[in-house]
Formats: structure tokens, C-alpha cells, sequence
């Protein structure tokens, strides 16, 4: 019974949600469910697959099966987009978790450096009265524009504090053959090689994203923008999505 989870009030910070929840996990656990009535679990990221096979589950590591998600493919073969890159982007949330600040305050150190970030959260209104004049904040934007801004920016930042699942804005970058500078948790660590399609920082130091910034620009950006391409076609297709669940089915079907 995961006790621990109800102290913390670790499902939507209530402890009465969490109690619920424990009990439906503890008698799931009690009565051999997730042993004796699920064929395969699917899990985003290997670093997924550990942390459920090291957990109270009990499910052996051979029932899990990595499989991450797909997404569009926003690559454009115009040459203007792909190769006039300027300044970096941010995509996603701004909020505390998401590392906002640890960025806004690596840019502004670094004056010459544009960032432009995308998104809304509770701790915008904060964010921009602390950002200087070469962070630009473009609010939501619809996923075609995302796309274009992907495309003609030189790198993607992903400064998270959380370890994340996968998230969908690595693999849009990805797709556009755009690098990531992420921090350097044990789950985006996987998804993100440093020195093949992107960049590793010390996570929520603003320091060590700065020194990644001045590494990247020192690297062969091309060969970082054709790694992120190669990654995405590799990986993260909606065709290679297919075959993969088509080829766990068929491996599940055979086992009976």
C-alpha cells in the first residue's frame, strides 16, 4: 500500500484523492492485477521502464516494452528556413516546474543572445517584468507557427525542472531538424545526446546553460540540425509509431 503517497498528497495535492487512489493501487497490488491481467505495459522512455520495474508493482522488467509517442512532421525543405537560423526558442509552459526562470535568467546574461519564448502559465506576468529586452514573449500560438518558429530558430531550450514523460516539443524540434539544449535529468538525458542532436546543461543551473549556449555555437550546428532529423525519422514518425505497436501486438499474439 503506497502509504508514502497519501502523506505527500501526491495525486492533485490532496490527500483524500490520494487515500482513493492508494487504496484502488494497494487492492490492485493485493489481488495480482497488473501481474495477471495486462499482456504488455507501454512506456514512453526507458528511464519509464525503470522506474516501474524498480517499483512496488512487482511486474516483471520483460512486460514493459518501450514505445514512444509520434508527432508531425514539420520539416520544410526551404532552403531560406533551414539554413537562416537566428536566435533560440522556448515552447511549452511558464511555470516554476518548467525552468522558466533558470533560462530568462541565463539570457539575460547573455544580452546578444535572442530568445523567444512561446506559451502562457501562472508565472508569466512575473517572468516578463524580469526578462530584458532580448527575450520576446509571442503568447499561444497555433501549431503551424510553432513549426515555422522551430524551423528558424537555431536550437530549442527545454530548461525543465521536472523529469517530464516525452515531451511532444523535443520531437517537433526534432522533426523540424532543429537541436535541443535540455537540462540534464535522467529522463530528458536520454532523450536528448549531447553532441549528436543537441546539448546537455546542469539542470536548474543558470551557469551551466549559459556554458552550453557559448558550447553549441562553437559546434558544427549543421551535423547537431541533421542528428535531430535522423533521430526524428528513426524514432518519432507516425509510420514508425505503427510498426512498432504493430510489431508488440504480434509479438503478444504469438505468446498465446
Amino acid at each position: 500500500f503506497p502509504l508514502f503517497g497519501v502523506y505527500h498528497s501526491c495525486f492533485q495535492g490532496s490527500m483524500p484523492k490520494s487515500l482513493v487512489l492508494s487504496a484502488v493501487l494497494g487492492y490492485s497490488n493485493i489481488t495480482g492485477t497488473w501481474k495477471s491481467y495486462v499482456d504488455r505495459y507501454l512506456v514512453l522512455t526507458s528511464y519509464a521502464k525503470t522506474i516501474f520495474t524498480n517499483s512496488s508493482l512487482g511486474v516483471p522488467a520483460e512486460v514493459f516494452e518501450v514505445k514512444p509517442n509520434s508527432t508531425i512532421d514539420f520539416h520544410n525543405m526551404d532552403k531560406e528556413e533551414i539554413e537562416n537560423r537566428e536566435g533560440y526558442l522556448y515552447v511549452g509552459r511558464i511555470s516554476q516546474e518548467k525552468g522558466v526562470g533558470v533560462m530568462v535568467e541565463a539570457f539575460n546574461a547573455m544580452p546578444g543572445k535572442q530568445l523567444t519564448v512561446v506559451g502562457t502559465g501562472p508565472l508569466e506576468e512575473k517572468i516578463q517584468q524580469g526578462a530584458g529586452p532580448n527575450i520576446s514573449f509571442l503568447g499561444t500560438q497555433p501549431r503551424e507557427a510553432i513549426g515555422r518558429l522551430l524551423r528558424r530558430s537555431r536550437a530549442l531550450i527545454f530548461p525543465s525542472l521536472c523529469l517530464e514523460g516525452l515531451p511532444n516539443t523535443i520531437l517537433e524540434a526534432y522533426s523540424a531538424a532543429t537541436p535541443v539544449i535540455a537540462s540534464d535529468n535522467e529522463n530528458l538525458a536520454q532523450i536528448v545526446s549531447s553532441g549528436y542532436n543537441g546539448v546537455l546543461f546542469k539542470m536548474g543551473d543558470p551557469q551551466s546553460l549559459q556554458e552550453a549556449l557559448k558550447g553549441f555555437e562553437k559546434a558544427d550546428e549543421a551535423s547537431l540540425r541533421k542528428n535531430a532529423r535522423t533521430t526524428y525519422e528513426a524514432k518519432y514518425t507516425h509510420t514508425q509509431n505503427l510498426m512498432e505497436l504493430r510489431r508488440i501486438y504480434e509479438k503478444v499474439i504469438s505468446e498465446k
